[in-house]
């Protein structure tokens, strides 16, 4: 047998969750280390900690929350989704050596139509191998409910939860009903989307497409601002996700950062990994504060004084919709990217 590649030999030896088994399967094993070797000097792109009390105090979330929350209509049953306002609400701190570790290795048989199938998602995490369902990648990741995933109700929604458009239902067509110029996707900006809408979709950009740059709208954004505004639509998530999280996260592509880091600590989280004798030996990575003044940038809120209020999308005028309680406003707080060993106190 050929010996190991140097370069993730190298590497293997700064974390022990960067070293692969050697009995691992040799195709296995070298596509895991040629993922190693280009993930481990990317940046990460961590998703902003979103301050949802202060959304809510404005009227944002009262205003989404029409769209967050879905009626299922099963065979002789009903099933109620929270499943997009749960997956906005995912926010955790990020650990380099727990989504090299994930990346590297992370596989989803996208073709497995049935969400209980126990090898849809197979990945190492923590230095074990690991692999999950849909159903218990739903649960571990907090999609839903404990309560929710063990009912044979949850499995039969995932089996046919939306995964495409309806018959007779086009993307520019749908654009068209929400925004204001042409789509044309990767291009369009998401300034052109109307109020609230735009918040929704720059939450899908932190979240289930997360990129570096979320201010334009693609094809894949579009096709989840669909499931999020069309009543009756009960977009299958846990599926999206992840696929996006094996496939499109960690781009092959030069320079791409890692994204998706949140959604990794919330599976550790789950697998009881996050205890301080191994949190102190990663690397923490943190966001900035997805603040009401990045807010006021969007053209979502604007600081009137004395109080924030809603920027009401019109044809004709820019008006605001002011809160029955109307907080004062903050200053802008800004906050930089950390990269420390262990947890900060």
């Amino acid at each position: 047998m050929a010996p190991r590649r140097d370069l993730p030999l190298a590497i293997a030896s700064l974390h022990p969750f960067y070293e692969f088994p050697i009995t691992t399967p040799r195709d296995v094993y070298t596509r895991w280390n040629t993922r190693l070797g280009w993930l481990y000097n990317r940046e990460f792109a961590v998703a902003p900690t979103i301050q949802w009390a202060r959304l809510r105090e404005v009227g944002l979330v009262d205003r989404m929350s029409q769209y967050l929350t879905k009626i299922f209509l099963g065979d002789g049953f009903q099933f109620t989704c929270k499943g997009w306002f749960n997956l906005f609400n995912i926010q955790e701190r990020v650990y380099k050596e727990l989504c090299v570790d994930f990346f590297s290795t992370v596989t989803f048989h996208d073709n497995v139509r049935d969400p209980t199938c126990p090898r849809a998602l197979i990945f190492r995490l923590g230095g074990e191998y690991r692999e999950c369902s849909l159903v218990e990648f739903s649960r571990r990741t907090g999609l839903y409910e404990a309560h929710e995933t063990i009912t044979h109700e949850f499995i039969l929604f995932l089996r046919d939860a939306t995964w495409v458009y309806a018959d007779g239902v086009s993307g520019p067509e749908f654009w068209s009903n929400i925004a204001t110029r042409v789509f044309n996707s990767g291009v369009s900006p998401e300034s052109s989307i109307k109020s609230p809408i735009l918040l929704i979709h720059r939450l899908i950009t932190f979240s289930i497409h997360h990129k570096r740059h979320g201010d334009k709208v693609t094809k894949s954004n579009l096709f989840f601002l669909w499931c999020v505004l069309q009543p009756g639509v009960c977009c299958n998530i846990p599926y999206f996700l992840a696929r996006y999280l094996a496939d499109y996260a960690k781009s092959a592509h030069l320079g791409s950062p890692i994204c998706g880091g949140h959604f990794v600590t919330r599976l550790a989280q789950s697998y009881g990994l996050l205890v301080p004798d191994i949190t102190r030996s990663l690397t923490c990575i943190e966001g900035n504060e997805f603040s009401m003044g990045y807010l006021e940038t969007m053209r979502v809120v604007k600081n009137y004084g004395t109080h924030w209020g809603i920027v009401r999308d019109d044809d004709d005028e820019n008006e605001e919709e002011e809160p029955d309680d109307q907080p004062e406003p903050q200053p802008r707080q800004r906050r930089r990217n950390v990269r420390g060993r262990g947890e900060r106190g």
